[in-house]
């Protein structure tokens, strides 16, 4: 489903999609639906899309079926490839009830939001407490180029995203694009960010979900976001 691969088209921008979670790690469960299974989903379609739009990109999966990949070999694997973007997908959960559910895009970066300390804690599979620690040791670290990359590139996807996504459900809210420490990106030397592409403990977005329609809406926006940044710095 994933082509063209790498080793079959020499020249042309590489992405790599991270579907998030995968194997024993499910991610966020409700009303039947499984983050690990639906976002594999959504990056098997926006690859595909990627495809059809754009042949001479090339589109690389971290994981192509339900299968766990340690957080740290997903960046590590975007930068053995030297991809040019690395987007990692997932869907928003919360264990109290949501008010506002809607998309979110994260570029790793320090932060003092406590929702998004919360947030990167349970991807992390970690504490709020560690990240906070984190911060501190890895702000050094980085390189203004690659940050003001990933800004763009979590710019041009959210914006894409929501639109597509708002042509399926006209109430989907933006969360807007924030900083926070997911160790998924940590490391990552090209443009990357994390994308939380709907609210999963929303009763109308997990309905939502349920539908190819809206998912496929949704890998449009991803992918459309994603051609965009390339188009802007070739």
């Amino acid at each position: 489903d994933v082509l063209p691969a790498p080793t079959e088209v020499a020249e042309g921008p590489l992405v790599v999609l991270d579907p998030g979670h995968g194997g024993e790690e499910t991610g966020a469960q409700y009303d039947g639906l499984s983050e690990s299974t639906l976002v594999l989903d959504l990056a098997h379609r926006a690859a595909r899309v990627i495809h059809r739009q754009a042949p001479s990109v090339r589109v690389v999966l971290t994981r192509t079926d339900d299968t766990h990949i340690p957080l740290e070999d997903r960046a590590a694997r975007a930068n053995e490839l030297d991809a040019d973007v690395f987007v990692s997908l997932h869907l928003n959960a919360a264990d109290e009830p949501v008010r506002t559910g809607g998309v979110t895009t994260f570029v790793l970066d320090t932060t003092n939001d406590r929702q998004a300390l919360r947030l990167a804690a349970r991807e992390n599979g970690t504490s709020a407490a560690q990240v906070s620690q984190l911060q501190r040791l890895l702000a050094g670290l980085h390189r203004r180029e690659q940050l003001e990359g990933s800004q763009q590139l979590a710019e041009a996807v959210h914006a894409s995203t929501l639109a597509f996504g708002r042509r399926h459900l006209r109430t989907l809210p933006d969360r807007g694009v924030k900083s926070a420490l997911f160790y998924v990106l940590v490391g990552a030397r090209m443009p990357a960010i994390l994308l939380e592409a709907s609210f999963l403990t929303k009763a109308e977005e997990a309905d939502a979900l349920k539908t190819d329609g809206y998912r496929q809406a949704l890998a449009q926006g991803i992918a459309v976001g994603i051609l965009r940044y390339l188009a802007s710095r070739a």
